[in-house]
């Protein structure tokens, strides 16, 4: 009886099998790569996008209502004036990096002026070798006037004219209407510290900042942080405008002090400009994550910067200028203004640019993602005359 042959593969099979299927598998982890790369190419490209659009966004916004409710000439205020700005980089508190450069009122025509727009060109930090810009944009908060839904109702600051102020060197109490809806405390519309409030009468207007609030007034002491509350006599100072130096004054009195009638206004002033943050400093990270922050006003102790977009790595902007009296001049995307030019400003173009902070090593070329991006915005409020002469009268 013969025996039956021993099947199976051979060695040069086994070879060839094992080779294929390694080839197979080689095959399958680079599609897997690649996915996984693209995968994550896109979602990196889709998280700086989205931060670029979210700076452009929170600017535009306050861009759109730069110099409502002010003075085309903007409001003089007192030359001792200025931003303050203390650093907080405590993991434990809330953190956040204030301007390099300290954000300063424009002075024009020889005095320091609150403007609709404030540019602040090559004053911002150096990121990645680009020096970049700031902005400051000044507008009256109308929010308190639909406090409450109610169409017959006078709300709002400015809905009566104060029933009487007191002025004690630099400091002024500003006595509300009893009918002031809301109230000046409101817990959700009154004032509070660190605010800018804007008085206006026959004598002009003039901004200080609130220290302290009842119920019924509102006290811009002397000291204040931002060193807008000053003295009678004091250019652009509160009782300048209130038309007295000491003593109490009285809406619709026939004897002593006679005050104006006058009304109040809170403005606000949002700064933006790119910084680092200061926790991943302060974890000793060799990368500096950079940021788009927005500061209300110039006291950090009361309105602490806030950061509204990340990975932002530059922020500049431009202007575009035109005065119907001088020969309707027009001058486009100017970056350095003089202060004689910021009352003629009529359109402001921001540009950010969003670098990742991901390390892609796995795509050539693509370690770091840049997403420039620009917007355009004519702020309504600044005034656009529709006068335009047919000869030059001068040069802007």
């Amino acid at each position: 009886m013969k025996k039956r042959a021993m099947k199976g593969f051979t060695l040069v099979e086994l070879l060839v099998a094992i080779s294929v299927g390694l080839l197979v598998m080689w095959a399958g982890v680079v599609v897997y790569q690649q996915a996984q790369s693209s995968s994550m190419y896109m979602a990196q490209h889709s998280v700086v996008q989205g931060n670029a659009r979210t700076a452009v966004n929170e600017m535009g916004q306050d861009l759109n209502l730069a110099g409502y409710g002010l003075p085309i000439a903007g409001v003089v205020v007192p030359s001792a004036a200025t931003f303050t700005c203390s650093n907080s980089s405590s993991a434990s508190a809330y953190a956040y990096q204030c301007p390099t450069t300290r954000i300063a009122f424009p002075v024009v025509s020889g005095n320091a002026t609150l403007s609709g727009i404030m540019p602040h060109y090559a004053q911002g930090a150096t990121i990645n070798g680009n020096v970049t810009d700031m902005i400051s944009i000044a507008y009256v908060d109308s929010s308190s006037d639909f406090a409450v839904d109610n169409p017959s109702t006078a709300q709002g600051f400015d809905a009566y004219p104060l029933n009487s102020a007191t002025v004690s060197g630099a400091s002024s109490t500003l006595v509300f209407n009893a009918a002031t809806t809301p109230a000046p405390n409101d817990p959700k519309w009154g004032f509070k510290p660190g605010d800018l409030l804007m008085v206006s009468n026959s004598n002009g207007e003039a901004v200080g900042e609130v220290t302290s609030v009842t119920a019924t007034s509102v006290v811009l002491g002397g000291g204040d942080t931002m060193n807008m509350n000053q003295a009678f006599g004091t250019t652009g100072s509160v009782p300048n405008a209130l038309g007295f130096g000491s003593g109490t004054g009285t809406y619709g009195a026939t004897t002593g002090t006679v005050l104006p009638a006058t009304t109040v206004y809170r403005v606000y002033v949002a700064s933006y400009y790119a910084q680092t943050d200061p926790l991943a400093q302060a974890a000793g990270s060799t990368a500096s994550p950079t940021r788009l922050y927005r500061v209300i006003n110039g006291d950090s102790n009361n309105n602490a910067p806030v950061p509204v977009a990340e990975q932002i790595s530059n922020l500049t902007f431009t202007y575009n200028l035109f005065n119907s009296v001088c020969g309707g001049g027009l001058l486009t995307n100017q970056e350095s203004l003089t202060t004689a030019q910021i009352g003629l400003i009529k359109t402001v173009n921001a540009y950010v640019t969003a670098a990742s902070t991901l390390n892609a090593a796995t795509l050539t070329g693509q370690k770091i993602q840049q997403i420039p991006l620009s917007t355009s915005v004519s702020p309504r409020n600044l005034s656009f005359y529709d006068s335009y002469s047919s000869t030059s009268t001068g040069t802007c």
